[in-house]
């Protein structure tokens, strides 16, 4: 079942009447409550270090959470809920499109906003970084499985950003784009994003 992904991967603190709501196949309710005794009420977490889900792309989460369970449980940051290693891939999909759904956290203008806007929409070509709104779109929206960074916490996206340019977390084309980052820029990038 490893390869049925969902962000209930990264719940950790399940508790065992929200799991025995999950025994019921494709009950939706149920499934996104476990989802946000971790992830917040509607996805939108109020916890600096895990991700929004409010508005995020369906396709991102379901492949992200398969990414997710393919790595071992201290890699992967939380451990992994019975009901994300055992669901079928129509539960998760079905609450994967439903925090997709949800309306997404609105980006503010922030004191390096417009530092973080101009790598943003232009890269920086001197040091060989694209453009992000070329995959993640002009407002950060995202599109299938690329993901939503709009509206994302800060401390989140600077994280994510680092740990690509350092390899830690794969992704052939982020290791690139983000390797020649400077710390102000992934700053001036996720609080452009985040609104912060």
């Amino acid at each position: 079942m490893r390869r049925y992904p969902l962000i209930l991967a990264l719940i950790g603190l399940c508790s065992t009447p929200a799991l025995g709501q999950m025994e019921a196949p494709h009950n939706l309710a149920g499934g996104a409550h476990v989802c946000e005794g971790c992830h917040g009420v509607r996805g939108d977490s109020e916890n600096q270090s895990i991700p929004r889900l409010n508005g995020q792309q369906a396709d991102y989460i379901f492949s992200r959470v398969g990414q997710l369970l393919d790595l071992p449980a201290p890699s992967s940051g939380a451990a992994i809920s019975r009901f994300a290693a055992e669901a079928d891939a129509d539960a998760l999909r079905s609450i994967a499109d439903y925090f997709a759904k949800e309306r997404p956290s609105a980006p503010k203008s922030g004191r390096l906003a417009e530092q973080g806007r101009r790598i943003y929409d232009n890269g920086d070509p001197a040091h060989f970084v694209m453009a992000c709104k070329s995959c993640h779109g002009a407002s950060g929206e995202g599109h299938g499985a690329t993901p939503r960074l709009a509206g994302q916490h800060a401390s989140y996206l600077q994280r994510q950003l680092e740990r690509f340019s350092a390899g830690t977390r794969e992704n052939r084309l982020m290791h690139f784009n983000t390797l020649n980052l400077s710390d102000d820029q992934i700053d001036a990038l996720a609080s452009y994003l985040a609104g912060d």
